[in-house]
């Protein structure tokens, strides 16, 4: 019954004890938690609330839970800290409490059972204090984005250090954790997308992170420092974001080698000397390419204009010397038919 702009949960529900499987995501559902739906169902594996206006506090005690394997919470109103507990035999696979107002710590006894856990979402709350997935060494998708959290990706990611796999999701912008990047982490050789902007992280790029099957690296707004790595066999990277830190030196040539790339942002830091002046037969399919506000000198490279599909390319705030390549009025950023007047995605 998702989509069906229901304002008030069907009275049929309060004669139903043996339900399975029940999506009331999409509608305009609102006021406290449903718990009876629990209760007189204890067989409920699958329950997806998403996307209503439900409130108040959430209290679910691990009797209510037995059979769980799905709960969809996300894009409601509910508040308060997180006080149930999933027992001793948890079969939860899934569960989404994201884009709500939750708040205070979480608990290592929540979810310390549910040792099956592959999909964790708890994105966009004001939970904040540390937080480690004990015993949660199934985890393939982890997004505690936009909250509060401390700690380090060591102490978070403490039961994953000795595996090979990880997880292949880690999605942590906008909180407060700090430290380094662990070496073990270039050891993840499922991860593909790695998300740690707006935090406190500092220290180097490992190559082997860069060597894995990642297709998005988002590192921007952290105190990240050191040079780039001049040495990896990212064979399968499409956007990094290295935007905000205080990176030094060159841009390395293996940078520039990756032909799966299409979105490159080193703006904002602390890199220098010349581009390279080099084919760009493996960049034929970058799409953004921002440098500005580094300490980039010398002439602006020719094989930027063989850039054929950039869309947005910025070179501002920058030492460059001589003239603009005349080439460049000629690119089509993104638009058929020719130049695009006025340069409105070309920054120098």
């Amino acid at each position: 019954m998702k989509d069906c702009g229901l304002e008030s949960i069907p009275e049929f529900l309060f004669l139903q004890f043996k339900l399975e499987l029940l999506y009331l995501s999409h509608n305009s559902l609102k006021g406290r938690f449903p718990y009876w739906l629990l209760q007189n169902n204890v067989g409920l594996e699958i329950l997806n609330l998403m996307n209503n206006s439900f409130n108040g506090q959430l209290e679910i005690g691990a009797k209510i839970l037995p059979s769980m394997t799905y709960l969809n919470l996300a894009r409601n109103h509910f508040e308060g800290d997180l006080p149930f507990s999933t027992g001793d035999d948890c079969k939860l696979i899934a569960l989404d409490l994201s884009r709500n107002n939750f708040s205070g710590e979480v608990q290592e006894r929540l979810l310390s059972n549910c040792i099956s856990l592959s999909y964790v979402r708890l994105s966009h709350n004001n939970f904040h204090g540390q937080i480690a997935l004990f015993n949660l060494t199934q985890i393939t998708d982890l997004e505690l984005n936009d909250n509060q959290f401390e700690g380090t990706l060591s102490s978070l990611l403490t039961n994953f250090s000795h595996q090979s796999y990880g997880p292949e999701v880690i999605h942590l912008s906008n909180n407060r954790l700090h430290g380094e990047i662990p070496h073990w982490m270039g050891n993840f050789t499922g991860l593909n997308y790695l998300n740690l902007r707006d935090n406190l992280f500092q220290g180097q790029i490992s190559y082997q992170l860069l060597s894995t099957r990642i297709e998005y690296l988002d590192l921007s707004y952290n105190s990240f420092s050191g040079f780039l790595p001049s040495c990896f066999n990212g064979n399968s990277l499409r956007q990094i974001n290295l935007q905000g830190n205080r990176f030094s030196g060159s841009i390395p040539k293996a940078l520039l080698n990756i032909s799966t790339l299409n979105a490159l942002d080193l703006s904002d830091n602390e890199l220098s000397g010349t581009i390279l002046n080099k084919s760009v037969e493996n960049l034929s399919g970058l799409r953004v390419l921002l440098l500005r506000g580094n300490y980039f000198n010398g002439f602006i490279p020719n094989w930027l204009c063989q850039l054929n599909n950039v869309n947005l390319l910025d070179l501002s705030r920058n030492s460059f010397s001589g003239s603009i390549l005349h080439c460049l009025y000629n690119l089509s950023f993104g638009r058929e038919g020719g130049p695009l007047y006025g340069f409105a995605w070309l920054i120098l």
